[in-house]
């Protein structure tokens, strides 16, 4: 248990990095996607017969049921957690060696819409 959550502790850090290295997030708000792919990373654990994208439609809903939790909240889950899989986790693997993994990190539109999503948190009361 104690090596999973190492190893849990292991991933977020350097999701955490990655996204600070990339400039995908100001630094007040990386905490709370870092948060978010942890909560999914655990649920994903708990959920292993489950592809990612079943996975993702399972967590988001019981995230958005939480009090409180407003949709801008959801979307930002939505986007941490896809950069997680597709850019942070194609990086790993491949060390942008992977063409896959090299175009999801140059989607601009992608980072330009997790940056969006981010301001508007910031607005917000």
């Amino acid at each position: 248990m104690a090596e999973r959550d190492d190893r849990l502790r292991e991933v977020l850090e350097g999701y955490a990095k990655f996204l600070q290295d990339n400039n995908l997030a100001l630094a007040k708000h990386q905490p709370y996607l870092v948060r978010w792919v942890g909560e999914f990373l655990v649920f994903a654990r708990e959920h292993p017969a489950y592809t990612f994208e079943q996975t993702l439609d399972l967590f988001l809903p019981g995230a958005g049921g939480r009090v409180g939790t407003k949709r801008w909240q959801l979307q930002q889950a939505s986007d941490a957690i896809r950069i997680y899989r597709y850019q942070y986790r194609s990086a790993e693997a491949g060390h942008g060696d992977s063409a896959n993994g090299q175009t999801f990190v140059d989607d601009t539109a992608r980072l330009e819409r997790l940056s969006e999503v981010i301001r508007l948190r910031g607005k917000r009361p």
